[in-house]
């Protein structure tokens, strides 16, 4: 809110700051601050930001101060210079944020379209701590109060670094669960993911071609005291594992059929990474979307299936995992593979630990070259041939 003198330089910046379109500023548009203006009412112009005081009544049971409790003003201290434009707008995107971002019903009885590109696109210089929830009508307000009193011990720490904010599991909110592949879980109550840098989650300007999702993402599950300290405690002394996100989850987990396995990001790390080290794999990367340029996916995904089935039960094979993977689902950390392919890809993990295996991978091109089936199954023979007679 400004309070500012009826036609005064600072009115008419405020005026401009809030009539703000895509076209003509993209991060005041995108941060959707609502703006108002009292005439005349103080001696001094001032800009106050008031953010608003959910749960307060929580807060005084547990005998602790609420959230955001004062109002911010500027500039801080009284001047009758005109404000500069830079500095304001500055000044309004760093403290339009809550320190914890509710859902709430509005006046219609609905939940607000979720502020996506307030937390995920141009406005916002810190992290994302996203708390996904499966809210339902009885307890839409418990359940983010639960979560807030449990977080806030680590929350505060985290002031400056990152920016919280609850989203809820509805059919509203899946359009940008599914593109950012977060949030799709829903066999869980309540997930939190702490995210780096997150205008990469769903990004508007090229990326590298071999990046297949933000690898500063990190996953916490389980809420209970000494786990919740634990994950904060690792993320501090930088030792959480990478957070890869995919669609696959929960009911949509794919039922395994056949001899290839079908991985998600989550067992592309637990099967190959982290498989048993007697164990080596052909993995077989595919997109299946095919808005993603790849028309001959679907196609040699049943070839792979079929090469799979015939050759899983021959002696040579008998430690080797063979297994294909849907990259436009599935986030991977696999950075020899193209995100857009043209064409399918197979890479080779040799048996070892995690280190190892990942250091001696490689890209089969020769292989991946030829979908034929039989001699696909040939090449595959003789690759594992020679791989034991350098063993010898």
């Amino acid at each position: 809110m400004a309070y500012v003198k009826t036609g005064s330089k600072n009115h008419k910046l405020m005026k401009e700051l809030a009539s703000a379109t895509e076209e003509k500023d993209q991060m005041l548009y995108e941060l959707g601050m609502p703006m108002g203006a009292v005439l005349d009412h103080e001696e001094q112009e001032f800009v106050m930001i008031v953010k608003r005081q959910y749960a307060d009544h929580v807060w005084d049971l547990m005998n602790m101060t609420g959230l955001d409790k004062d109002p911010i003003v500027w500039p801080s201290n009284p001047t009758t210079k005109p404000w500069k434009r830079k500095v304001l707008r500055e000044w309004i995107i760093e403290n339009s944020y809550p320190t914890f971002n509710y859902r709430l019903r509005n006046e219609r009885g609905g939940i607000s379209r979720f502020p996506w590109y307030k937390y995920f696109g141009a406005p916002n210089n810190q992290g994302v701590g996203l708390v996904v929830v499966n809210m339902t009508e009885t307890d839409i307000e418990m359940l983010q109060i639960r979560m807030i009193t449990t977080l806030r011990p680590y929350i505060e720490k985290l002031v400056g670094k990152f920016r919280f904010t609850i989203i809820e599991r509805s059919e509203y909110t899946l359009p940008a669960r599914q593109g950012s592949k977060l949030g799709l879980d829903d066999s869980l109550q309540a997930e939190l993911v702490l995210i780096e840098n997150p205008q990469t989650v769903v990004p508007r300007v090229k990326i590298d071609n071999y990046w297949h999702g933000n690898p500063t993402k990190y996953r916490c599950q389980n809420f209970t005291k000494e786990p919740l300290a634990e994950f904060f405690d690792n993320y501090h002394a930088k030792k959480l594992p990478t957070y890869w996100a995919s669609r696959q989850v929960g009911s949509a987990i794919p039922e395994q059929k056949g001899d290839a396995i079908e991985l998600t990001s989550d067992t592309y790390q637990s099967e190959i990474m982290n498989g048993e080290k007697t164990q080596a794999a052909f993995v077989a990367f595919f997109n299946m979307d095919i808005e993603e340029g790849c028309k001959l996916c679907a196609e040699r995904r049943e070839i792979w299936k079929k090469v799979a089935k015939k050759i899983k039960s021959k002696k040579l094979f008998k430690n080797t995992v063979i297994a294909h993977i849907d990259q436009s689902d599935n986030e991977h950390p696999e950075n020899r593979v193209a995100q857009r392919l043209s064409e399918p890809v197979i890479m080779w993990y040799p048996p070892g630990r995690a280190k190892r295996r990942w250091k001696n991978r490689n890209f089969l091109h020769d292989i991946s070259m030829n979908w034929n089936e039989e001699e696909m199954m040939e090449k595959l023979a003789n690759f594992m041939e020679d791989k034991m007679e350098e063993e010898l």
